[in-house]
């Protein structure tokens, strides 16, 4: 890779970068030379701010909110245990801030938290990590997935997670289907756009229902190899023909 002329290139588009999380450092400073060459989809900027999941903790503090979000330093059982009362959760969800497909993630509940303290604490001694409350909502109903081209709505889809588990990645077997999205989803979505001040060629923007009804921001997927083409007609060539926009 290093040797690739990308000044040969008019554009690069960043796809498929399922192992990303594992090898960050390389990755950024790949994307780091790429963009001197040449342009790069989504930003340089934009991938940085995108590949650690700190963005959440800026959501924290705007109108459109993730599933509420705090950065946690497991050392021993009372830091865990301490967890629950805090966000005021029978159940919790800890993972690192840089993952991808639910990889060192872990569902606890005050039950059975002391089975996996020694590997959250192994893997906090390498790794930054988050906490967040486990919403019901995820595995009743799912997560929806909004997919957006140069700021147009393409696709969306609901990724509701096989019976007895709680991850929605297709990896898990998790029930994956095309939806239309009602105006008050465009709406939550178009709001969390609306943060960034970068023109993203591609988004992902992936929620769960609340109890009340409102919508809480999981993940924006902006370095994202799954654009779920399939469940949407037409979404390969919506992307071709907002690249190609852009570069001519």
């Amino acid at each position: 890779m290093k040797d690739v002329d990308w000044g040969q290139y008019t554009a690069v588009l960043i796809r498929t970068t399922w192992d990303y999380q594992k090898r960050i450092d390389e990755f950024l400073e790949a994307l780091t030379h790429i963009s001197t060459k040449t342009k790069l989809f989504n930003s340089l900027e934009t991938v940085k701010w995108n590949h650690s999941k700190d963005y959440l903790l800026e959501f924290n503090e705007t109108k459109t909110k993730p599933v509420p979000t705090q950065e946690v330093h497991i050392i021993e059982k009372g830091d865990l245990f301490k967890l629950f009362e805090r966000l005021n959760s029978e159940q919790i969800i800890i993972k690192p801030f840089i993952s991808a497909t639910a990889h060192d993630t872990f569902l606890l509940n005050k039950n059975n938290w002391e089975e996996s303290l020694d590997e959250i604490i192994r893997v906090n001694q390498k790794k930054r990590m988050m906490v967040q409350p486990f919403l019901e909502n995820i595995q009743k109903e799912g997560e929806y997935s909004l997919h957006f081209f140069d700021g147009e709505f393409s696709h969306a889809i609901l990724k509701t997670p096989k019976e007895g588990d709680f991850r929605s990645q297709e990896e898990y077997s998790s029930n994956i289907q095309t939806v239309n999205p009602d105006q008050t989803m465009l709406n939550f979505a178009h709001e969390v756009l609306a943060h960034l001040d970068d023109k993203l060629l591609y988004a992902r923007v992936d929620f769960v229902r609340t109890e009340t009804d409102d919508f809480n921001l999981m993940e924006l997927e902006l370095i994202e190899p799954s654009l779920y083409f399939a469940y949407g007609d037409g979404s390969a060539e919506k992307l071709v023909k907002a690249l190609i926009k852009r570069i001519s």
